[in-house]
């Protein structure tokens, strides 16, 4: 692989991590195989867990709720986002509050 220094390192790689030399088709196709099988491990060890989708409107009007304000349509972006801060900072307090209640 004179023509190619960047093929000819990533070749080597393969090697060194797979045990797999590339020289011909079926090579290619061990390798292909070994990464599918690879994927298909880490995809049964770590399952995709789904989310409960949110809407933004749903965070939006939340924010208001928890911090006792009545829900104000004309907020700007930026004025939201330090009222969220501000909410989740609010949960940090009263969940770490929580944890002394607990302890005593």
């Amino acid at each position: 692989c004179k023509e190619s220094p960047q093929l000819e390192k990533i070749i080597e790689e393969i090697k060194t991590h797979t045990g797999i030399d590339i020289k011909t088709g079926e090579n290619i196709q061990e390798f292909q195989d070994y990464f599918q099988y690879k994927i298909d491990k880490y995809t049964e060890m770590y399952p995709v867990l789904e989310k409960e989708k949110v809407s933004i409107i749903d965070t939006f009007n939340s924010v208001f709720i928890y911090l006792g304000q009545p829900i104000n349509i004309d907020l700007s972006l930026i004025s939201f986002l330090s009222m969220k801060k501000m909410a989740e900072e609010k949960i940090k307090q009263e969940r770490f509050e929580n944890k002394g209640d607990d302890q005593q």
